[in-house]
Parts: structure tokens; sequence; C-alpha cells
């Protein structure tokens, strides 16, 4: 039996398990304290983790750097807070003969500031978990999707940074399966997350939200390969995010389209599919929906594109009544402009700036990186609001 299976399985029997404790006695929350680096025994990650009841906290105090070598996964079976001193501080790694973290069915966890690598995968959800500066990288999966994550629950990734996950199926970075519920904020899809399937950042069947992210040099490269950053089968929202270097080597460079999608105030550039109609930037088979939007590659797919106004790039044409137009958006690199990712920012002339015209009633709160929108006369286009003069692009001195 494969993980996915699996756990597929043990999320209907712990909801038949779980339901037998229900009317146990409350218990009072408590912090304990993680007081070295060892896999067993007193003072260890898995023995607190044993120790603790519904509501615990856990926290470390150990000298760091420090590494957990694991010899098996860590099973999250109750609600729990594992609070880590920061991914640069501490790292959990595994042999990927099987995943790091595994939260049950009908638990509710946050994890926070800890590096997973090396997993068979590197968390398992079934239940509802928060996880937030995180980085997991160099995960993998073999005939089982998500090389990073494999999320079948309720699951919010804050902050993090997924990298170097690969599956030989689905989402090399994440896959959120039917059902599931994942939204996305200000974390990071880079440093070839590969699948062989779809989706090498993330491959989508359930719901999924994207906040203020940036996926970059994702692949979808092997077998049956659709969607180099994601692949989108279930319902999916992407707001104020960046798509650049995302390659597949079959349809849909940056998103391969199968579900209804909303791209809001995002950027999608330098992202390539296979050669001739395959859609650098979309293949879409259902209805994506598009505003305040660059998009400077191709898209293709017998889908609908429909275009709700304050656009740039070739997908959409030149409408005077939509404020649609096919410029060079004079995008900068990929770089640290402020904020938890990297984004491209606007070069002074940009078409993009203070040209948020048919959606201006709609456009206020921040961009990707948390500035202020608008910062001009009107809002820019894309997913970075720029925060300088425009005196050059207004046309005089």
């Amino acid at each position: 039996m494969t993980l996915f299976c699996k756990l597929v399985f043990r999320r209907g029997l712990l909801a038949g398990i779980l339901s037998i404790g229900a009317a146990s006695a409350p218990t009072f929350a408590a912090t304990i304290t993680v007081t070295n680096a060892n896999d067993l025994g007193t003072g260890s990650l898995r023995q607190a983790m044993l120790d603790a009841t519904a509501g615990d906290t856990i926290h470390f105090n150990f000298n760091y750097p420090a590494t957990i070598h694991l010899d098996s996964q860590l099973t999250v079976n109750k609600d729990l807070s594992i609070i880590g001193p920061g991914a640069q501080n501490l790292v959990l790694d595994g042999t990927v003969q099987f995943p790091l973290v595994w939260v049950n069915s009908g638990s509710t966890a946050s994890i926070s500031g800890l590096l997973l690598t090396l997993g068979r995968g590197g968390i398992v959800n079934q239940g509802t978990l928060t996880a937030s500066d995180m980085v997991i990288t160099d995960s993998y999966t073999h005939n089982d999707p998500g090389g990073g994550i494999i999320n079948v629950g309720v699951l919010t990734l804050n902050t993090s940074r997924l990298s170097g996950n690969k599956t030989d199926t689905k989402g090399g970075a994440i896959y959120n399966g039917d059902g599931a519920t994942l939204t996305v904020n200000g974390s990071t899809f880079s440093g070839a997350n590969r699948a062989s399937d779809d989706g090498g950042g993330l491959a989508n069947f359930g719901s999924a939200t994207i906040n203020n992210s940036t996926f970059s040099g994702n692949v979808a490269a092997g077998n049956h390969p659709r969607g180099g950053a994601i692949f989108n089968f279930g319902t999916l929202a992407v707001t104020n995010s960046t798509f650049v270097g995302n390659v597949s080597s079959g349809p849909g460079g940056a998103l391969f389209n199968n579900g209804p999608a909303t791209l809001i105030a995002s950027t999608f550039t330098n992202n390539a599919a296979a050669p001739g109609d395959n859609g650098d930037a979309f293949y879409n088979f259902d209805t994506i929906t598009v505003s305040r939007t660059i998009v400077t590659t191709g898209c293709s797919g017998p889908g609908t594109l429909a275009s709700m106004g304050d656009n740039i790039g070739g997908c959409f044409g030149d409408s005077l009544v939509l404020n649609d137009r096919n410029l060079d958006p004079l995008l900068a690199v990929l770089a640290d402009n402020g904020g938890p990712t990297q984004t491209q920012a606007l070069q002074a002339g940009s078409p993009a700036l203070d040209e948020v015209r048919v959606n201006s009633a709609t456009c206020s709160g921040t961009d990707q990186r948390g500035v202020a929108r608008p910062s001009g006369v009107r809002c820019d286009i894309g997913a970075v609001e720029m925060d300088f003069d425009h005196i050059f692009h207004n046309g005089f001195e």
C-alpha cells in the first residue's frame, strides 16, 4: 500500500477512533521544553510530543545550530503547538524513507521555526495545520504525490520556503488533495521543485488560495508533465503573487488550468512550456478570470480567459474599454525588494505604473511585499506597487 493510500485509509479510521473518545475530561495546557537534539529519550522532541496532552505547547532550549536525525516519523495525534527556534537554527532530517511530520485527522496543530529535509514528504497533513516560518527542502516521494507536503486536510502555510522537493507523480512541493483546503501566504516555491507529472510547485485538486507568494524555477518534466508552477484541477485563487522562470516540458509553463481560477494583481514572466501552442504562461481548459495582472508570455488552450480589465500582455490584446494593453511592462529581475519574498520591480517608464483604471475602486490594501496601495495617483498593475516618484512616467519634469 502506498503512502497516499495509507493516509486516506487512516483518515477514515481515525475519525471513528476520535469519536469514541470525544467525551474525555478537560485538561489544562502546559509548556514542554525540548532540551537536546536526540531522536529518543528524556528531553527529546519525540518524547515531548509523546508526553504532551491536547493544547500543550512545545518549545526548544539547547545549543544551536543543531540537527535532529529522525529514525521514524513524528506523529501529531492531538491538538499541539510546536514553536521552533528558527529554520536557520534547527533541522529535522530523515532518510527519505518516511514522512518527517504526520498530522492525524482530528488534530489541530501549529508548527513554526524549523527546517525539514530529506523526508518521504516533509509533512503529511490529515488534520488542521498552520505551518509558519518553515523551510522544507530536498524531500522526495516515489509513487506518491507531494514531494514536500501532502495535504488532505486544512493547511495554512505562512512565510515559508519550499525548495528542491521532488515527486515522480504530482505536486513537486505540495499536493493538495480532493476536498482539501490550502492557503499560502508570503511564501516561496523555488530551487527546482520538480514533478514528473503535474505541478512542479503545486498540484491542486481541492481549494487553493495563494497570497503574496513567489513561484520561481519550478519544473514539470517527465511522463505527462503539465504546469511548471501549478497544476489546477480544483479551485484556485491567486493574489499579489509572482511567477517567473517556471518550466513545463508539456503544456502550461506557469499554470495548467482545468478548474475555475482567479488571478488578481499578479505577475507572470519568462515562464516556458513545450514548443508549439502550449501556453508559456497558461494552458487553460476551464475559466481563468484575470485583473490587474502582467503576463509576458503566451496563453493557450480551449478554455475562457476572462479579463476584468487593467492587464498587460499579449494574452489580452488591446482594449480601451478594459484598459488591457499588449506592451512590454519593463520589469526588473527577480530580487529582494522588501517583504518576505523576492519580487520583480517595475522600472521607470513602465506602462504598469499608476495604470489601474477600470478596477480603481477595488484596488486597496497592500502589494506582495506589504507596501500600501496605491502609492501614486492610481494603483500599479502587477504584484508590486512602486513607491518612487513617477515623474518620467507622467511625461514631464
